[in-house]
């Protein structure tokens, strides 16, 4: 199976994009939409028939469902290191005025792109799809996904139309 990834900048031209796909042929089933949280698709939900998954969400489910714990040996423990030292493996930073050990912001930073990265992962994106997508997910933006289904010539046919219907209603990124 292909896909075609969409990026925007607003509800409104995901929107536009999710009837054009479907007006193109793709069913609900083949279609996803991804945003940070419920303020990000509300609307999409309540105007289209595509649900929308919300990474906040997803994110924090699979904490749950992992322990939430990031191990002081990991690669990610390594955030400490942007406080200020006051003992080994202990830093101290700030954040509006507020003291707090650094590495409890950095890990908390770290393990919140990781699960969202993992959750993207688990919805079917690729690596580095995966990557763009969390990071422009983590501005605002809004993803939309179209999944080509059939042979391979109609796979690469389905995703070409899939991303000229993402240049039409004017994707800030195609992947």
């Amino acid at each position: 199976m292909t896909m075609a990834i969409g990026i925007y900048e607003n509800q409104a031209a995901a929107i536009e994009a999710v009837q054009q796909l479907e007006g193109e042929g793709f069913r609900a089933e083949n279609l996803k939409v991804m945003a940070k949280n419920h303020e990000s698709s509300g609307r999409i939900e309540s105007e289209t028939d595509v649900h929308v998954d919300e990474l906040n969400d997803l994110t924090e489910t699979r904490a749950d469902r992992n322990g939430g714990d990031i191990l002081p040996d990991s690669p990610a423990a390594a955030g400490w290191a942007a406080g200020y030292p006051l003992a080994a493996g202990i830093g101290f930073g700030t954040y509006n005025g507020t003291g707090y050990p650094a590495g409890i912001l950095a890990l908390t930073a770290l393990r919140d792109g990781d699960e969202m990265k993992g959750a993207l992962e688990a919805l079917g994106l690729g690596d580095k799809a995966a990557e763009v997508c969390r990071d422009a997910i983590s501005e605002g933006s809004i993803v939309v996904v179209a999944e080509a289904e059939g042979d391979a010539g109609d796979d690469s046919a389905r995703k070409a139309g899939a991303e000229e219907v993402f240049r039409r209603t004017g994707a800030a990124q195609i992947i």
